[in-house]
């Protein structure tokens, strides 16, 4: 499986991991913190959602609790909003949540309650921003490099936090996908095949999914080539670029059918549903 969750490096020593988002009863673990779940959407009537977290470490941990602005670009690659756009649609102004400090013991749970205050005159739109949980102790040493001639050490830690976005859709309209420009080539870097394409959104919602890529032999047997679960794009983003490498079982002629790519929904149903697909024909 190929994972197109979002990760992304700020400044040292933090590194903070960036959830795109998945279906309520999967979790994200960043460090020893494991969030479930990782993405809160909020529409209609619903106003209030908890958050589990649970600390999976063999020591006590405290993490601080607060708002992020994140921005996703045409690759999918996401980074921090240092200075947000005042027009942007961010969701922290009306996102309450409690409480802002959590101290864990090993294997201990707690809930962080997140609530949702809808001021009557709220424009239209998809609100987003993300929650924080950014450790407030170190964690386990990555290096230690050490001058034996001048008695210098240096200790290079690194701070585990994880962001889960939370979306809150006021009197909008649902996204549609559709994938285009399909491409299949050899990556002399990979040494494998690889399999490019752009994914379009209309609507005024974000997407949120899985991408599936099939090969298709002329007889109709189907083969998947590769997966990526965990896929969006955010609004205001009109589209995505992405690229997969192909896990093509040996002795398998590429020339002898199509290639079929498919955006899927990513729920825990049996069987998820197509949102988009496009075929590539390969002679």
């Amino acid at each position: 499986m190929h994972s197109l969750l979002h990760g992304f490096i700020v400044a040292l020593p933090i590194i903070l991991t960036a959830v795109a988002g998945v279906a309520p009863v999967r979790a994200q673990k960043a460090g020893a913190l494991l969030v479930n779940p990782k993405r809160l959407v909020f529409e209609g009537q619903k106003r209030n959602d908890l958050l589990s977290l649970i600390n999976m470490g063999r020591d006590t941990a405290t993490y601080n609790i607060s708002m992020v602005e994140m921005q996703m670009n045409e690759d999918g690659e996401m980074s921090e909003v240092t200075t947000p756009d005042p027009k942007g649609m961010y969701a922290d102004k009306i996102v309450r949540f409690f409480p802002k400090q959590i101290t864990l013991a090993p294997k201990e749970s707690q809930s962080v309650r997140v609530q949702i205050l809808m001021p009557s005159d709220l424009a239209s739109g998809e609100y987003r921003s993300y929650l924080y949980f950014r450790g407030v102790k170190k964690a386990k040493e990555l290096t230690k490099l050490e001058d034996t001639t001048k008695g210098l050490k240096l200790s290079v830690s690194t701070i585990f936090g994880v962001a889960i976005p939370v979306i809150v859709r006021h009197n909008t309209t649902p996204s549609i996908p559709t994938i285009s420009r399909l491409t299949v080539a050899y990556d002399s870097s990979l040494r494998m095949q690889v399999c490019k394409g752009i994914i379009y959104r209309s609507g005024t919602q974000s997407i949120y999914g899985s991408l599936v890529i099939k090969f298709v032999e002329n007889g109709g047997r189907e083969t998947v080539l590769s997966t990526a679960k965990g896929l969006a794009i955010y609004v205001p983003n009109p589209m995505r670029k992405f690229r997969m490498p192909l896990s093509v079982p040996k002795g398998m002629n590429l020339t002898r059918g199509k290639i079929v790519v498919e955006m899927q929904t990513y729920t825990d149903a049996t069987k998820e549903a197509v949102m988009a697909s496009a075929e590539l024909p390969l002679p």
